[in-house]
């Protein structure tokens, strides 16, 4: 899917396409053009219990989030499990990449161009 708007988003002052980072000395100090707090190296922490209706865990950058939906990831994932649980993770991973990066002819999709980095953290079962 693509994003709704041209290029990433800028900081300015600053030249950062990155709303959380150490930051740049121009986005971030006074005496050379920036603001204080504008750019934060404080992380997004979310705490949830893992139980056996877990399977698995994403983590991913912004790039990926860029074009698609925690939904649609989910959705993504759990298809492929369901077709082959035997399937490696980083196969899927690699399609899931593979179906953002690559431009598909008929609808223009598949415009990342951004970060992409993720991981899939496949959870065991307790039996």
């Amino acid at each position: 899917k693509s994003p709704s708007f041209a290029g990433p988003s800028r900081i300015f002052p600053g030249r950062l396409s990155v709303s959380r980072s150490f930051g740049d000395v121009e986005a971030k100090i006074t005496k050379f053009g920036g603001m204080p707090n504008v750019l934060i190296a404080i992380p997004d922490i979310v705490s949830f219990k893992i139980d056996n209706n877990s399977d698995f865990i994403v983590l991913g950058c912004d790039g990926v989030y860029d074009c698609l939906t925690n939904q649609e990831i989910v959705d993504f994932i759990g298809s492929k499990i369901k077709k082959n649980p035997s399937q490696k993770m980083t196969k899927i991973l690699e399609e899931m990449l593979d179906q953002i990066l690559a431009p598909d002819i008929y609808t223009e999709t598949g415009v990342g161009c951004d970060n992409m980095s993720s991981v899939i953290v496949q959870l065991k079962k307790k039996k």
